[in-house]
Formats: structure tokens, sequence, C-alpha cells
């Protein structure tokens, strides 16, 4: 595994080659097999209910995923981002979440950096609001008008259908 950075260039990855570390008290760590109940604490607390009311779904959800992401405050689960993903080609991002007192401390970046860094040579791509847009180009991401989506059932039908 490739270490990923914070943008004061903390490792993400301890010497060991396990796939976590610290960086200042947060511990980020790669591992698929995470709480689902800590990761929806987080999606709560960023008003995605869809994704937090069905524990047992998001749990295997979690496990499907390519990488999953958390970042962790003592035995606190602060952020999460999950990735699904070929492994030669292509890789989406999904569910980037940062519990709100904890945000803008760079905690999101860290964990997309941490998602790219498993496999540096992919092409990323993600959904996301246009207020994100900003943090998102920090990182490398750029606006792409050729997105479709068919959306979830029960969700709102995109403008312009």
């Amino acid at each position: 595994m490739s270490n990923a950075s914070d943008e004061r260039g903390h490792s993400l990855a301890s010497p060991d080659g396990t796939p976590s570390n610290s960086v200042g008290k947060i511990l980020y760590r790669l591992d698929r097999e995470v709480d689902p109940a800590a990761v929806a604490a987080i999606y709560q607390s960023v008003g995605w209910t869809h994704l937090a009311g069905d524990i047992v779904r998001l749990g295997e959800a979690l496990r499907a995923c390519s990488e999953v992401v958390t970042a962790w405050d003592g035995n606190e689960c602060v952020g999460v981002a999950r990735l699904l993903s070929d492994r030669h080609f292509h890789a989406l991002i999904l569910g980037v979440a940062v519990k709100p007192e904890r945000q803008g401390r760079g905690i999101g970046s860290a964990l997309i950096r941490c998602l790219i860094d498993t496999n540096p040579d992919l092409c990323y791509h993600l959904w996301t609001h246009t207020r994100r847009f900003s943090f998102y180009r920090r990182l490398g991401f750029q606006p792409d008008d050729t997105a479709m989506e068919r959306p979830c059932p029960g969700e709102r039908a995109p403008k312009g259908t």
C-alpha cells in the first residue's frame, strides 16, 4: 500500500505497512470491517438518514466496497470515505462524510488522499453538490458535465427530466 498523507505531510500508513496511523490525534484506518453503527452515526450527523437508517444493509455495503477509510479520535469515528473500484482503470469515491463539528480540519482531505493513494494510477470519479466543488478541486478533481444518474427509489427525480 502506498502511504497517504494529509496537508501537513503526515503519513497515514504505519512504518510496518499496516493501513493505519495517527495524524495529530486522528487515526486513519483502511478496513472494510468497520462497525456500521459508527459509520451510521457519521452519516446521521450530516443528514444522510437514507444511508444511516438500515445498519444491516449499511454493513453489507461497507463490506462490498473495495476500500473503506475511517478517521478516529480515540474511540469516536469522526469521518468516513468509501471506494468502489475495478482496480485497473476506474474508481468511484462514495459516502465521504466528516462530523460537522470536525469539518475544516483536514480530515476529509486526508480521507480522500488515503483512498487515492491505494492506487494513484486509477481515474477517480465522484458525485458531489456544486457547493463542494472547491473542496474537491483542491484535491485534483475537475467538474464533468457528461455524467448521468438514475436516482435511488424514493429519491427525487433530477431536474430537467
